[in-house]
């Protein structure tokens, strides 16, 4: 990477405003905050000409927006004077950026591939996702279709999804009684996309669960439905004893009649994610995700205080990401390819969030 001498620090300027409220005698806490924040000169990684040597620079070339809302409640469900409290906290969080300069740019690359990309895009959200799509009519945005009824891959790259959540909630419930204390706490992230690069590469390799399909038409729908090579099923493949033809794959209608996804559809075609667009495998999906569960115990000894100046033993164990629950078709919404970067919402082989288990033993004196 190229160094910058004119690079400056990048400037943020915030407006905020909040409500603190408690009642009864702190039983129950409501908080809502709202903000609006605006960055200039926010420092991004750009491309430079190969004749200087190097790929790309650091330069202060965005201005990016924010706006949003957080709200957090605590209240005490049960607190009997025998000692035992349950105490639930609720929480919601919404926010919409926009990148509103690029220095001219239309959009710079943030991580990703040549295909398919993170990038900041002006007009969008940072981190949108860009790359190869289906052709559109630029009316109504519907597919534009081939002779055979497959849809077309356009000739330019655009936006194809947006990695930011709609709005993240949490819940945490801590039941407490004397020295005992179990914390569970669940969290969701509702609607963005992510682009499931995995599925695209095993729809090529044949591999995926999609594909291993197989389906069986009469002769004479053989004789008709078209495969993505125009040929017809009866001319692509040999009839069974019966008449009937067999093939891997289904019947499928992209929007302009019914056609065969066969396994050259998926291998050759435009069905997977080398030959064919991206916009295909970006999925918009929402999870849930059972954080964390914490049990603790805090032993207080009196005769350990006197003779050893010891407080007490608190011991613990905790499991983090026990669960998750999404409609999500890939191992986990949650991660991404480039990992803590500017880029976001990329899915190619990646592994799932990491599940732990810990133990904690600790001596307060």
């Amino acid at each position: 990477m190229q160094g910058n001498p004119e690079i400056k620090p990048e400037r943020k300027t915030e407006l905020e405003g909040g409500l603190d409220l408690r009642f009864w005698q702190d039983r129950i806490n409501f908080s809502i905050t709202g903000y609006t924040n605006r960055t200039k000169d926010a420092i991004l990684t750009v491309p430079v000409a190969a004749t200087t040597g190097f790929v790309s620079t650091s330069a202060n070339a965005a201005e990016i927006e924010n706006k949003g809302l957080e709200i957090s409640l605590s209240g005490d469900v049960i607190n009997q004077p025998d000692g035992f409290v349950w105490n639930i906290a609720p929480n919601y969080s919404l926010n919409r950026n926009e990148v509103t300069d690029l220095s001219g740019a239309e959009s710079i690359f943030l991580n990703g591939f040549t295909g398919t990309s993170s990038r900041a895009v002006r007009g969008y959200q940072m981190g949108a996702l860009w790359g190869s799509r289906w052709e559109r009519n630029a009316e109504t945005g519907s597919l534009v279709f081939d002779t055979n009824g497959f849809p077309i891959q356009a000739a330019t790259e655009g936006i194809i999804g947006d990695p930011n959540p709609r709005w993240r909630a949490g819940l945490g419930n801590t039941f407490s009684y004397k020295g005992l204390s179990l914390n569970v706490l669940f969290d969701h992230v509702d609607n963005l996309d992510v682009w499931n690069g995995t599925k695209g590469a095993l729809y090529s390799y044949g591999t995926a669960k999609d594909t291993e399909v197989e389906t069986t038409v009469s002769a004479a729908d053989a004789a008709t439905l078209r495969l993505w090579n125009s040929q017809t099923v009866a001319q692509r493949y040999q009839p069974n004893a019966d008449g009937s033809y067999t093939f891997r794959g289904s019947v499928t209608d992209f929007g302009a009649g019914p056609v065969v996804a066969d396994e050259q559809w998926y291998r050759n075609g435009l069905g997977n994610g080398f030959t064919g667009p991206a916009e295909q495998f970006i999925e918009n999906v929402s999870y849930t995700r059972l954080r964390e569960i914490t049990l603790a115990y805090s032993l207080k000894l009196p005769w350990l205080k006197d003779r050893a100046k010891l407080q007490s033993v608190d011991v613990s164990l905790t499991g983090r990401n026990l669960a998750l629950w999404t409609d999500y078709t890939g191992v986990d919404p949650e991660t991404n390819l480039t990992g803590v970067s500017n880029g976001r919402g990329l899915d190619y082989f990646n592994n799932p969030s990491t599940r732990s288990y810990i133990m904690s033993l600790n001596f307060n004196f």
